[in-house]
């Protein structure tokens, strides 16, 4: 637009506008009349002594008569006069010729007033941006507030009336028992207090996953490298959510390896990490499916990997699964339980802990999540070669 007044207003041959973009103004367009070589566009910063340099820094109109004179090492091609003015502080617009001449004043308070004109437009476009970003990224956090609001609700109260309605049950099967034992029903008293555990281990895993995530934002989870072998905390892991294993009807294994993988790690964080995320593969692997955890040696990397044949991710919710309380499946309606923090708290502590994590899925057909860390040296690595992949 620039462009179209001035070469509806004015006949110069040759003409130009830069914009400040991190430091430097930065050529957007550079045009010249028939016949005449244009300057070298060139990205330069604004304390140069080119002329658009001096506009953007005086704030007012500039004139060279003698293009050839500035101290710079521009290669103006025909240029040899020129005439510049600012466009606020966003850049500055050129107007040459290609003979060294005056500039009428008239003209110059016109290009004054392009540039007054296309700065305040700038600046309307640049705020209109700004609210149009803040406005859509006040809704988004609305939107996960409603989201988390809904999900803490429904992970708290349900277990919280489960347990308060068993422990009614177990008072009166206990009142009853201690009245008349011949009618009381041992196994029901071990089936409810099996609930009561169960939904207990729920609400603590969500008061954990909100305290470990806060922790972490906060700086406030202190981690400790240590040489951690990563088959045999993973064993433990597996070991320990075997009965949700057990009662989704999912396997769930350690894949031996030939050597130990030893990682350079805090073992509590790794603890969090490890556990979120074969919890997770058992959460979403159908009855009859697999979760194996497998470890190996890449290069300077100990790498462990935790993949299931559960129901795996589209692109579209892989883009935001590190998020804090996102899901495939949101709100009261939702599938699967959780709040959705679990591999929020991961990724965060994989990082503190110098290590990376990547997803490899395809919905239906199962995920695989990689964790790289940093890689324990040993007296056995002196002789072995670094790719040590499957």
């Amino acid at each position: 637009r620039i462009h179209g007044v001035l070469k509806e207003v004015f006949d110069y041959p040759f003409a130009h506008t830069g914009f400040l973009e991190d430091g430097l103004i930065v050529p957007e367009r550079t045009e010249a009349a028939s016949g005449l070589s244009l300057p070298m566009p060139e990205a330069r910063p604004p304390q140069e002594n080119m002329v658009a340099g001096q506009a953007l820094r005086s704030g007012e109109a500039v004139v060279s008569e003698t293009i050839q004179s500035l101290a710079d090492s521009i290669d103006y091609g025909d240029l040899r006069s020129a005439a510049s003015v600012p466009i606020g502080g966003h850049g500055a617009i050129v107007v040459g010729k290609a003979d060294e001449t005056t500039y009428r004043q008239f003209n110059l308070h016109l290009l004054e007033l392009l540039g007054g004109y296309a700065a305040l437009v700038l600046d309307r476009l640049r705020r209109e941006a700004a609210l149009r970003d803040a406005k859509e990224a006040a809704e988004e956090a609305s939107r996960l507030k409603s989201t988390m609001l809904a999900n803490m609700s429904h992970e708290i109260r349900t277990p919280l009336t489960s347990i308060i309605g068993f422990s009614e049950t177990i008072e009166e099967e206990a009142d009853l028992l201690e009245a008349t034992p011949a009618d009381a029903n041992p196994s029901t008293l071990s089936r409810f207090a099996h609930l009561i555990g169960k939904n207990g281990r729920r609400l603590l895993d969500t008061l954990d996953g909100v305290l470990n995530l806060s922790r972490l934002e906060a700086g406030q989870m202190d981690l400790a490298a240590e040489r951690i072998p990563l088959d045999e905390l993973a064993k433990g892991l597996v070991d320990e959510l075997h009965p949700q294993a057990e009662e989704a009807g999912v396997h769930c294994e350690v894949e031996k390896t030939p050597r130990p993988v030893v990682a350079r790690v805090d073992r509590g964080g790794m603890q969090i990490a490890l556990r979120n995320l074969i919890s997770n593969a058992i959460k979403y692997t159908e009855e009859g499916g697999r979760v194996r955890v497998r470890s190996y040696r890449a290069g300077d990397a100990a790498v462990v990997e935790v993949e299931d044949t559960g129901i795996g991710m589209d692109a579209d919710t892989v883009e935001h699964v590190f998020e804090p309380f996102r899901q495939a499946s949101e709100g009261l309606n939702r599938e699967y339980e959780g709040t959705g923090l679990g591999l929020a708290v991961t990724k965060q502590v994989i990082e503190k802990m110098n290590g990376d994590i990547e997803v490899d899925t395809e919905e239906d057909a199962g995920t695989c999540v990689r964790l790289r860390l940093p890689r324990a040296a040993s007296e056995a690595d002196a002789g072995s070669s670094p790719g040590d992949e499957p």
